[in-house]
C-alpha cells in the first residue's frame, strides 16, 4: 500500500510539476511580448523626439522674446491679461501662465 500511495504521489507531483512548467513558459511568451511592445513604445517616442527639437526651440526663442519685451517695456501684454513669465532653469523647461483679469 505503501508503494501505491508513492506512486499516486509522485504521479500528482509530475502533474503540479508539468502545469507549473507550462505557466512559466506562458508567462516567458507574455514577458517576450511585453518586451516587443515597449521597445515599439520606445521607438515611436524617438519618431517624436524629431518633431519636439525644433518646437521647443521655438517655444524657447518665444519666451525669450517675450521677456526681453517684458524687461524694454513697463505696459502689460494687453488690457485683459497680465502676464507671469517663470524661467525653470531646471531640466531647461520654460513656462507662461496668463491669468485673466476680471
Amino acid at each position: 500500500m505503501e508503494s501505491s500511495d508513492r506512486t499516486t504521489f509522485q504521479k500528482q507531483r509530475d502533474n503540479l510539476i508539468n502545469d507549473i512548467v507550462g505557466v512559466l513558459e506562458q508567462v516567458i511568451n507574455n514577458m517576450a511580448i511585453l518586451n516587443k511592445n515597449l521597445e515599439s513604445i520606445v521607438a515611436v517616442g524617438k519618431d517624436f523626439e524629431n518633431v519636439a527639437t525644433p518646437w521647443k526651440n521655438f517655444h524657447d526663442a518665444i519666451i525669450a522674446g517675450a521677456l526681453d519685451a517684458d524687461l524694454k517695456d513697463d505696459n502689460p501684454i494687453t488690457e485683459d491679461y497680465q502676464a507671469l513669465v517663470w524661467l525653470s532653469k531646471s531640466r531647461n523647461a520654460t513656462s507662461v501662465t496668463l491669468w485673466e483679469i476680471e
